[in-house]
Order: C-alpha cells, then structure tokens, then sequence
C-alpha cells in the first residue's frame, strides 16, 4: 500500500473515531438506553483507527527504506565516478610530468654546457648570464615537477617506500654533501650534532625518500636564513623513536601562519612581496612522507628568531627495540 492511500484510510478512519464517539457519548447521556450500547460506539472507531496508523506506519517505514536505498546506490555510483575521475587525474598528472621531465632536462643540460663555455668561450657575458637564468628557471620547474609527481602518487597510494636498515648518520652526511653544492648554502654555516648513544644506531627506512625529506627540510632552512647564518642537524633519541632536528636561527614563522605551511603551495609570504621562490611543496611532501614511515613531521617556530623542524621515527623503526619483524610490514 502506498503511503497516499494510507493516509486517506487514516483520514477516513479519524472521521469513524469521530462519529462512533459522538453516537457513544450521546447514547451514554440517554438513561433509557443500555450503557453498552453506548460505549460500544464510543469504543468501536478505535479498530479502524489502530488498523489504519499501523498502516501508515508501515507505508513511511517501506519508503523511507526506497529513499534510503535509492539514495546508497546514487553515493555510490558518485563514488565510483570520483575513484574514477581521481584515477584519470593521477594517470594524467604522472603524464604529463614525464612528458616536460624530457624537455627540461635537455633545456638544462645545454644552458648548463653554454653557462660553462664546454664548447668555447661567449664573448658576451651577457648570454652566459642568460645561460645561467635559463638552467636555474629549468631546475626549479623540474623540482615542481617532481613534487607534483610525488604528491600525485602518495595520494594515488602508488609510493609504497623501499625500507632497509640504514644509519642516520650516512643518510645526513650524503644530504649534506649534495647541499653544500647549492649557492645559498656557501655563506651559511651547517652543523651536524650527533647525540645518539650508540654508534651503531639504525633505523628502518627508504634511503632515498628519508634523503630527500631532508632535502627538502634543509633547503628551506637555507633559504630563509640570512648570510652568516647557521643550520643545525640535530640527530638524537626521544621519548617516542628517533628525532633528527634541523634547526635554524632564520625568520622564522609566526604561529599563525604555522597552520598553512603544511598545506601544498602554501608559503609563508604574500605572493605580492614574496622575497623567496619556491613551490610550497616541500614541507608538505615531507610530511606525507614521514606518514609513510609511520612517523611524524613537527615544526617549532618564533618569528624572527628561527625555526626548528622535528622529524620523529618510531621507536618501531630502531634496531635496538623489542620487535621480531620489519616495522613497516605490521
């Protein structure tokens, strides 16, 4: 029964109720007549009135169970369109980020030979100039590239990171080295602090993922930094795992900007007076990727007095923990 016509016969029985109740009521108020005649009436409209509610009741339940179901397999065909659409994205993204990897590579390998004069002198300084703006352009559009790619497979949930037993302190030594090549970081001072109490610590990680956290971590501690400024890498136990801190005296984050730097392509500077280039993506990226490794990515900042970032390892991942198996296979 639809609910239309249930709620007629509801209707219908109401009018019933009425009318056997006011036949009762009189009938009760003539002494002549037997009382139970007139609480016969009075009663007799509460049959087709139950009957009829119980009705509507179950006409409501019944379609409100078609709207319901209805309305499950039209979120999960949205569902299916947007694992979809999402899939098509990623597939697009990964694309078309190989697709200028190609181009950018050439454009920086040959602007990077003619900067160099590989092939003879430029008798116009200003083309090796040019030469110059040309390969650092390139390689900051291949570094989007590259973290655009990144970001598109972890959201994908295609980067499934390659652990083994390494040690902190070589993973530092091989970041620092590729650092120290970048320009910024000539009139910066880098300091490594080792405080683990033993020499042989290791933890469980991928080798190139954790290098290029750091990477990331350093560089943008570089970047905002003054000339004559100093970086720490601070290697050293904590409560929950392994902490290695890079800390600088650059300027800093106010609290709250600390919300947004997380988030991609967001900087701490307006885009109308950013003084500093970057993608934004850095930060970001590190921290989905120390999700990876089941850990956890912490910042500490005071505006103008500098920033400290805390990348914390799970005491999971040590060598020296109470686990029979890989951490990331749990």
């Amino acid at each position: 029964m639809t609910r239309r016509k249930a709620k007629k016969r509801w209707v219908l029985s109401i009018i019933i109720y009425t009318v056997s109740a006011v036949i009762g009521i009189v009938l009760l108020e003539m002494h002549f007549v037997n009382p139970i005649i007139g609480y016969f009436f009075l009663f007799f409209g509460l049959v087709p009135l139950s009957v009829a509610s119980h009705q509507l009741a179950v006409s409501k339940r019944r379609e409100l169970a078609l709207a319901v179901k209805a309305k499950t397999k039209e979120l999960r065909l949205a569902l299916k369109e947007a694992e979809e659409a999402k899939r098509i994205q990623s597939e697009f993204l990964a694309h078309i980020s190989h697709e200028f990897r190609t181009p950018l590579n050439a454009i920086m390998g040959f602007s990077a030979a003619t900067a160099r004069e590989s092939f003879g002198p430029i008798n116009n300084p200003i083309y090796k100039e040019y030469a110059e703006c040309v390969y650092q352009s390139g390689a900051h559009l291949l570094e989007l590239v590259n973290n655009i790619l990144e970001l598109t497979k972890m959201k994908a949930h295609q980067l499934q990171p390659q652990c083994d037993w390494h040690k902190p302190q070589q993973i530092i030594e091989e970041t620092i080295k590729i650092i120290t090549g970048y320009p910024d970081s000539r009139d910066k001072e880098i300091i490594v602090l080792n405080q683990l109490p033993y020499e042989k610590t290791l933890f469980y990680v991928d080798r190139q993922l954790v290098r290029q956290v750091l990477l990331n971590i350093i560089s943008n501690a570089i970047k905002f930094t003054n000339k004559g400024g100093r970086i720490e890498v601070i290697v050293s136990l904590c409560q929950d795992g392994l902490d290695i801190s890079v800390k600088d005296n650059g300027i800093g984050i106010e609290e709250s900007q600390l919300q947004f730097v997380l988030k991609p392509f967001a900087q701490i500077e307006n885009m109308m007076t950013r003084t500093h280039t970057g993608t934004g993506l850095g930060l970001p990226l590190s921290a989905q990727i120390m999700q990876l490794h089941n850990g956890q990515l912490a910042l500490e900042s005071v505006f103008n007095e500098g920033t400290t970032v805390h990348l914390i390892f799970p005491s999971a991942c040590l060598n020296d923990s109470d686990i029979t198996q890989h951490p990331m296979e749990e």
